[in-house]
């Protein structure tokens, strides 16, 4: 199905569903100003699963522990904010932890050694 992990490919399309929720927010809530911080996240999000795919490594680390601060962030965001419910939250830190883990399972494992 993928060229370098089956973890590392569902990772990206997770990461795109997540960015997809993030886009999707500050409609959900009626173009709300507070919400408006979720775009410039969702692009992140939209370019690190785009690059994470041809097995990057380095992109890969740098994915999971953005992937760790969004979902810190949702975390503390659904604490104090009134105009998005409380599920979208969850939908949000959901994704992005599946997303977190995925890439813990890909990056747990050793490189592949190619023959010399």
């Amino acid at each position: 199905m993928f060229k370098a992990s089956k973890a590392l490919g569902l990772a990206a399309i997770v990461t795109y569903i997540s960015a997809l929720i993030h886009f999707a927010t500050p409609a959900m809530t009626g173009f709300s100003r507070e919400v408006f911080w979720l775009v410039p996240v969702a692009v992140l999000y939209t370019l690190m699963a785009y690059l994470i795919l041809p097995n990057r490594r380095l992109m890969a680390w740098l994915a999971f522990f953005i992937l760790l601060a969004g979902a810190i962030a949702a975390l503390g965001a659904s604490a104090g904010s009134g105009t998005v419910p409380q599920t979208w939250w969850a939908a949000i830190l959901a994704a992005d932890l599946v997303a977190a883990s995925l890439l813990f399972v890909y990056l747990w494992r050793p490189k592949p050694v190619t023959p010399a």
